[in-house]
């Protein structure tokens, strides 16, 4: 399963963005047994390389599609139903 997962991100990455990937495969690669991610901006620009727009853009797409939620500075909630592609 874990594998799949792997290569749909590597497939997403084709269409979507290599680097808006690779942040999503990091935070997924970041969460807790809750689905939380601790984790600042900044964080996620050191560990993969990113710029702060690229990270901005790509939170906000995921809480537009409801994909994770802010729960205060630097602690963000997942969907549960993301533990259908983990």
């Amino acid at each position: 399963m874990k594998n799949e997962y792997l290569l749909s991100l590597n497939i997403l990455s084709y269409l979507y963005g290599y680097k808006k990937v690779q942040i999503l495969r990091y935070i997924c690669q970041n969460i807790d047994d809750e689905l939380l991610f601790r984790g600042t901006y900044k964080d996620i620009m050191e560990a993969t390389n990113s710029s702060k727009p690229t990270v901005v853009e790509l939170f906000k797409d995921m809480k537009n599609i409801h994909l994770i939620k802010k729960e205060k500075n630097g602690l963000y909630r997942l969907n549960p139903k993301i533990k259908e592609i983990l």
